[in-house]
């Protein structure tokens, strides 16, 4: 069987034309039994964790976010620092993307595998809790 390979540069093309292409590959990609490996691990398989860690950590997580499907959290930290937690699916594997941010320069990411994720979110969580309010910040 040839393979079949598809690259977006996801800033030059618009987001309804993405989501248009996006589509059409997963179409092609149902027909041929491949939207797993196209897709990769869905939040569905995710949610059972985040949800256990969620309520052990007092983190509430956010499903949707503008008709998008997302899984994120917003967190503030000492200082009053506002920070950012969420998730990203890896395409084409069984991983998440844990990441996070501080909405000025710090940031986090690491991924792990579904049986990883809870302690990688717990890894997270202990990184953002060092960041302290900026100098600069506004």
């Amino acid at each position: 069987m040839g393979g079949v390979h598809f690259i977006i540069q996801a800033d030059t093309v618009s987001r309804p034309r993405r989501r248009a292409v996006n589509c059409h590959i997963v179409a092609a990609a149902k027909r041929r039994g491949l939207t797993q490996v196209l897709a990769g691990m869905s939040y569905i398989e995710a949610d059972p964790v985040l949800e256990k860690w969620g309520l052990e950590n007092g983190v509430p997580w956010t499903r949707q976010y503008r008709d998008e499907e997302v899984r994120s959290a917003e967190i503030v930290l000492s200082g009053g620092v506002q920070a950012q937690l969420w998730l990203e699916p890896i395409a084409g594997s069984t991983s998440f993307a844990v990441c996070a941010w501080d909405r000025n320069r710090n940031h986090f990411r690491e991924v792990a595998e579904l049986a990883a994720l809870s302690a990688t979110l717990t890894r997270a969580l202990a990184v953002l809790r060092t960041w302290t309010p900026h100098a600069n910040a506004c």
